[in-house]
């Protein structure tokens, strides 16, 4: 399983929904995330999940070289299954981090 965490704090203190922080461009080679599909995507703030979704669809965003995530919100049980996954990870001072299970 694989997991990409986006730290969204900065958006949200914009007023940014989570799941609209989450989504939004970011600096990733869609290559690479075509090939190998991470199974979710959360959004990060001060080291705490602020959003856990399950990851649809990566395309490439109007900016070069960023992508956009198509998401939808996790289940209950998905959600139980990516607080396992992450447990002891540190989601603190980072911006992407790719969380391989």
């Amino acid at each position: 399983m694989k997991i990409i965490a986006v730290n969204i704090h900065n958006k949200l203190a914009e007023g940014m929904s989570t799941m609209a922080a989450t989504q939004r461009a970011w600096i990733f080679n869609l290559n690479n995330l075509l090939n190998d599909l991470p199974d979710f995507v959360i959004g990060v703030a001060a080291g705490n999940v602020k959003g856990y979704f399950k990851l649809l669809s990566v395309g490439p965003d109007i900016l070069p070289g960023r992508v956009i995530f198509t998401l939808r919100n996790c289940t209950p049980a998905e959600i139980i299954i990516i607080n396992s996954a992450i447990l002891g990870e540190n989601l603190k001072y980072f911006v992407t981090k790719i969380i391989v299970v």
